[in-house]
């Protein structure tokens, strides 16, 4: 009797375990396979090809088990899953967490040529690496990253700006910005001990550089309007206000009159769930979802997007993409190159090289100079050191966050950028059709990964 259940028990088993192979086997051939995974924020991968060879040495087995385990029905769900999970692990604060984020994710290139590396006068001294600091801290429904920067990395920083400054000497003004993070302000007390304080390190980049650059405090703006809205508490950005500060401190060092907050129109974008849910999927970030503030800046502008390799191709857009999702509203995202033709006629150009951190900053600069180039240093791929004189730029800014300008990568690029080719800048007159395209429009932002 008791065999007779045990067999039957033992083949409904059976009976569902193979149920549930052909239906999951059914969905995994009638499902289309995604190429990215949103929630992990990396490619997938994709089914290999056939041969002899890879088959001999296993890779090509391997290749198929990383197919299958990338493309198993349902996965985005069980992922998501799998972080809804993470709340039980961790320190068992309600208040607070810790996660460590994946490794980074970096764009394909910054660019590969005959001197792809740094001299010896930015080299990191020491056998300092790159520390980007990937634990995140949750407090209070708002995410902070814990900062890592070195004495090593801030010299190096400053030695590749103060390359720049004694390429071109005398034919720009050059101004340096190191934005420091949300951490510096909003870090709890008792977790000080976490992360690396951001000022000491400014100061060091500040101090180190060329008496020909200029050093804009931007931290000083910042810290004496810390209880305002400065930083996205679920994204790794800051908001327009963050930015409006250092424009501010900018206009000081440059010598404008900064745009007043109430001579701009402001608009808003509400329940923005940013990056650092991404990363963590924490349910404290969903429940304090950020609101993102715009300002209309007065005056007529044309601006112009540089997709292609080369640069050549302008595609007409906007300085504020209002149609744009969130963080992506400013700019339209991260393009290589942009271009903006003002109404402001004193013959004066600049040009910022930045990465997403700079996109709220760089519409303020419309207001002063005829012509503004807005470059992103991960991407560009123009030399930028003649790109700057045959353009006639006058001003040149980096712009950059203490945490980046703390990464060896980042620091790369920005070196690499001043050796590529030159193309110089002519809108095309096909170029003057507004592009309404959403889908070219990057609308959800991920640096921190890069």
């Amino acid at each position: 009797m008791n065999r007779t259940g045990t067999n039957k028990n033992e083949f409904i088993q059976v009976v569902v375990f193979t149920v549930v192979l052909v239906v999951f086997g059914i969905f995994f051939f009638a499902m289309p396979h995604k190429a990215i995974s949103f929630i992990e924020k990396r490619k997938l991968s994709v089914m290999p090809v056939f041969s002899w060879d890879n088959l001999s040495k296993g890779k090509y087995t391997d290749s198929l088990d990383l197919f299958f385990a990338d493309n198993f029905p349902f996965r985005e769900n069980f992922v998501e899953f799998a972080f809804q999970l993470k709340e039980a692990r961790g320190l068992g604060a309600e208040d607070f967490a810790f996660y460590r984020t994946p490794t980074s994710i970096k764009p394909p290139k910054c660019g590969k040529t005959k001197r792809d590396t740094l001299d010896d006068s930015s080299r990191v001294k020491d056998g300092e690496g790159d520390i980007v600091n990937n634990w995140i801290f949750i407090c209070q429904g708002r995410a902070l990253q814990m900062f890592g920067g070195t004495n090593g990395m801030a010299l190096a920083y400053a030695a590749t700006i103060n390359k720049y400054q004694a390429l071109l000497k005398d034919k720009v003004t050059i101004y340096n910005i190191v934005v420091p993070t949300a951490t510096e302000f909003y870090l709890p007390k008792e977790y000080l001990r976490s992360t690396v304080q951001e000022k000491p390190n400014i100061d060091l980049i500040n101090n180190n550089l060329s008496s020909g650059v200029r050093a804009v405090d931007a931290y000083s703006e910042l810290l004496a309007h810390k209880n305002e809205y400065l930083y996205l508490k679920t994204d790794h950005h800051w908001t327009v206000l963050g930015a409006y500060y250092a424009y501010k401190a900018f206009c000081r060092s440059a010598g404008f009159t900064p745009l007043a907050l109430n001579s701009m129109v402001k608009k808003s974008k509400p329940n923005y769930i940013g990056s650092m849910y991404d990363f963590t999927h924490d349910k404290r970030l969903l429940d304090s979802p950020d609101t993102v503030d715009y300002y209309i800046i007065p005056g007529n502008y044309k601006t112009f997007d540089y997709y292609t390799a080369n640069q050549k191709l302008a595609v007409r857009s906007q300085l504020l993409v209002e149609y744009g999702w969130g963080y992506g509203v400013f700019l339209g995202g991260d393009f290589p190159l942009i271009k903006v033709e003002t109404g402001v006629k004193n013959g004066k150009s600049v040009l910022l090289v930045k990465n997403s951190y700079g996109n709220p900053f760089a519409p303020f600069l419309a207001a002063h100079y005829e012509n503004v180039y807005i470059v992103d240093y991960r991407y560009f791929n123009l030399g930028l050191i003649n790109f700057i004189i045959d353009n006639n730029v006058n001003d040149l800014i980096f712009l950059n966050c203490s945490m980046l300008a703390n990464a060896d990568w980042h620091i790369r690029c920005i070196n690499n950028i001043m050796y590529y080719r030159n193309v110089p800048i002519h809108v095309p007159k096909d170029s003057l059709k507004l592009k309404h395209d959403k889908d070219s429009i990057i609308t959800k932002h991920v640096d921190s990964l890069k």
